[in-house]
C-alpha cells in the first residue's frame, strides 16, 4: 500500500473535520491531577500535555472497564462483503511493551488499482523534468549521454507510477494488551499520533460519532465528502482501528462490527490462561556446522512451536541488538569471537507474544 498517499488523505479529512466542528477545549480542572499512561511505556517525544489534554476531552477516565479478556484475530479479504474489489493485500506483524510483557500488533492492508486506460505518457511533464535535472551536479548536466540514460530510467518510473489508478485502500490494526486498561492507553496514544494541532484534533473526535453497540468503547470520524472513513474501537483487551478510502469506504462500520462479534465470540481467559497459550520458546547450544556457501557456521539451536489450533506468524532475532538470520531452526551468530546476546521473539495468530533473552560465548 502507498501508505504516504492514505496518510495525507486521512490528514486531510481530520484537518476538513477539525475546522468544521470549531470549538474549544476546557482547560485541564484545579487541582485535578494529569493523565498518565501507566501500562504502555512513554516513548521518547510523547507529548504528555496532548495526551492529557486528548484524554480529558474524549473522557478517557469514563471509558468502561471490564475484567474480560481475549486473544486476538487476523483477517483477510474474504471477511469484506465485496472481496473481489482486491487486488492487492498484506499483513504485517510488530510487537508492543506493556509493564515489560511483549504482545503482538498486526496490521492488514489492501487496496484495489485498475488498469488506466489512458494511453501511458511518452515523455515527463516538464516541471518534473526541470526538477530532476536540477538535482544533478553541473557537471552530470553537461554530459548529453549521462542526461539521456538519466531522464529515460526517471520516464520509465514515470509511466509505471501511471499504469494503474488507485481507487481504494483500507487498513485495519489490532493490537492485543494484557488488560483493558492497557488497551485503552494503546488507543489514546494512537489517536494522537498525527500532525494535527491538539486543539483541531480535539474537535475532531468531539464532532465524530460513537457508534452504539461497537466495543467497550469507540469512535468514528469521516470526510464531508464521505469517502474517507475511520473507526476506533476497544472489546476488552483488544483495540481495533478500521481506516478505509475511496471504494472501501462502505465497508468499514460493517467490517469493524464483525470484528467486534468474532472478538466477543471469544472465550474470556484469565491473565494465567491468556499467557499460557503464548508460543513455546527454548534455545540450546552452540552449533557448529560446515556449509558450502558460507564456511563454518555458528548458531543458536532453537525450538519454537505454538498450541493447538495456533499458528505462528512472526518469528524475530536479534544478536548484540542487530538483527539476526533464522535458518533451519537456528540463529545464525555473527562472526568473531566473544559474548552474544540472543533475543528471539515470536507472534502467534492470535497476536500472543513469547521473548526469551540468552547469553552465548564464543571462544574459538
Amino acid at each position: 500500500m502507498n501508505t504516504s498517499i492514505f496518510a495525507k488523505t486521512c490528514l486531510i479529512v481530520f484537518c476538513a473535520a477539525a475546522i468544521a466542528a470549531g470549538g474549544a477545549y476546557a482547560d485541564q480542572p484545579s487541582g485535578e491531577s494529569i493523565l498518565r499512561l501507566q501500562s504502555l511505556a512513554a516513548y521518547p517525544g510523547l507529548d504528555e500535555a496532548r495526551l492529557d489534554a486528548v484524554g480529558r476531552a474524549v473522557g478517557f477516565r469514563n471509558w468502561k472497564q471490564t475484567a474480560d479478556r481475549r486473544a486476538a484475530i487476523a483477517i483477510d479479504k474474504s471477511w469484506l462483503s465485496s472481496p473481489e474489489l482486491v487486488t492487492r493485500e498484506a499483513t504485517g506483524h510488530d510487537v508492543v511493551d506493556f509493564d515489560g510483557v511483549p504482545c503482538g500488533k498486526s496490521q492488514w492492508t489492501c487496496a484495489r488499482l485498475v488498469e488506466n486506460a489512458k494511453a501511458l505518457p511518452s515523455e515527463l511533464p516538464a516541471q518534473r523534468r526541470e526538477a530532476l535535472l536540477a538535482m544533478l551536479s553541473p557537471e552530470q548536466r553537461a554530459d548529453s549521454e549521462f542526461v539521456k540514460a538519466y531522464l529515460a530510467r526517471k520516464l520509465k518510473r514515470y509511466r509505471e507510477s501511471q499504469r494503474y489508478l488507485l481507487k481504494g485502500e483500507m487498513d485495519v490494526r489490532f493490537c492485543l494488551a494484557p488488560d483493558c486498561r492497557a488497551a485503552h492507553e494503546h488507543m489514546l496514544v494512537a489517536m494522537i499520533e498525527n500532525a494535527l494541532p491538539t486543539e483541531g484534533l480535539i474537535r475532531t473526535y468531539a464532532a465524530g460519532k460513537r457508534p452504539k453497540g461497537l466495543g467497550d468503547v469507540s469512535f468514528s470520524t469521516e470526510s464531508s465528502s464521505q469517502d474517507d472513513m475511520l473507526i476506533r474501537f476497544v472489546r476488552d483487551n483488544v483495540s481495533v482501528s478500521v481506516r478505509a478510502h475511496g471504494c472501501f469506504v462502505g465497508e468499514v462500520l460493517p467490517l469493524a462490527r464483525k470484528i467486534e462479534a468474532a472478538l466477543v465470540g471469544l472465550p474470556s481467559l484469565s491473565s494465567d490462561q491468556l499467557l499460557a497459550r503464548r508460543p513455546a520458546l527454548t534455545m540450546s547450544s552452540l552449533v557448529d556446522e560446515a556449509t558450502p556457501e558460507s564456511g563454518n557456521l555458528r548458531a543458536i539451536a532453537c525450538d519454537i512451536s505454538t498450541p493447538p489450533g495456533q499458528e505462528l506468524v512472526s518469528v524475530r532475532a536479534s544478536v548484540n541488538g542487530q538483527s539476526a538470520t533464522i535458518s533451519d531452526g537456528k540463529v545464525v551468530l555473527p562472526e568473531g569471537k566473544g559474548a552474544f546476546q540472543v533475543v528471539l521473539t515470536a507472534t502467534s495468530d492470535e497476536l500472543l507474544v513469547t521473548r526469551i533473552t540468552k547469553e552465548f560465548t564464543v571462544t574459538e
